[in-house]
């Protein structure tokens, strides 16, 4: 039985790549709550919004499966209280 390794290179773009994509998501999305009634979570809202357009280029380019994407493309447009 022979191992086959993928190359560093396909190694980062299918597996590092996209998971720091969502790790830097998940710090938007966690500062855009910790701020929401602060003026600046409409800075935040765009930030996680730019995020998720990063995501959604990687998710088509390499064919990653991102299973949380939907849930954060609706939380962007939750309502403002």
């Amino acid at each position: 039985m022979k191992l086959v390794f993928p190359k560093c290179q396909d190694l980062a773009i299918h597996a590092f790549f996209p998971t720091a994509v969502l790790i830097i998501i998940a710090i938007f999305t966690y500062e855009t709550i910790k701020s929401r009634n602060d003026a600046r979570s409409e800075l935040h809202n765009q930030a996680l919004m730019v995020g998720l357009v990063i995501a959604s280029g990687v998710q088509e380019k390499f064919n990653a499966k991102f299973d949380g994407l939907d849930f954060f493309i609706d939380f962007v447009n939750f309502p403002k209280d």
